[in-house]
């Protein structure tokens, strides 16, 4: 695996040293996904939520991530003034360098998401295993199992492998059975000249961390 989230609490910082020992802890190729905490991406202005944001890009510069990523809650629903709000978030990130994924929750329906996303110029995450992904050169994907599906058969994963294939950059979180062997899979078969950054269902929390730091 060379990909992990990083999910961070604006209550609990990491300080510069530990987030530069990160990115020396790993090889050049492993990227950290930075995930927003929920105060951003509830689309709630406040001043709480601009220094959580400010933490964030922060983190994402000290460990070099090549993308953000916003997952917004349930309450987030598809309205005007939400699409506004989004709009104003994403104006005040630079991704320059940082690509910036979204993960809508459930009740937007898929057009609609791909054509916000996609005049935002943000990666739409998708569940690869269950349909087919916004178009564009990067893919950012969730490959989620229920009940039965927990483990991906050849014949679903061969159709993840197909479609994760038109993409020049993967970001795929693995959340089914068996995750090695889909990351294999995938990893395997990036196209020419591409690159596919894997992770199993896991993500540092920064509480955790900070204890760790604190007993240094």
């Amino acid at each position: 695996f060379n990909l992990l989230e990083i999910r961070s609490d604006p209550e609990v910082p990491l300080s510069s040293k530990t987030l530069r020992r990160w990115r020396k802890s790993v090889p050049p190729t492993f990227a950290f996904s930075v995930v927003l905490p929920p105060v951003v991406t509830e689309l709630r202005p406040s001043a709480a939520a601009d220094r959580a944001l400010d933490q964030c890009i922060e983190t994402a510069t000290l460990l070099e991530s090549p993308v953000m990523l916003i997952a917004n809650p349930l309450s987030v629903t598809p309205t005007a003034a939400n699409r506004k709000r989004l709009e104003d978030l994403v104006r005040r990130i630079p991704h320059d360098v940082v690509r910036l994924a979204w993960e809508p929750p459930g009740l937007w329906e898929e057009e609609e998401a791909r054509v916000v996303a996609s005049r935002l110029g943000l990666v739409l995450v998708g569940d690869a295993a269950r349909d087919p992904l916004a178009p564009g050169s990067v893919a950012y994907t969730r490959l989620r199992g229920l009940g039965d599906l927990r483990r991906l058969s050849l014949a679903r994963l061969d159709k993840v492998v197909e479609r994760l294939q038109a993409y020049r950059e993967v970001f795929a979180i693995i959340e089914t059975d068996s995750p090695m062997a889909v990351a294999k899979a995938i990893r395997t078969s990036a196209m020419d000249g591409g690159e596919a950054r894997v992770s199993r269902a896991r993500h540092v929390e920064y509480p955790l961390r900070a204890e760790d730091e604190e007993q240094e």
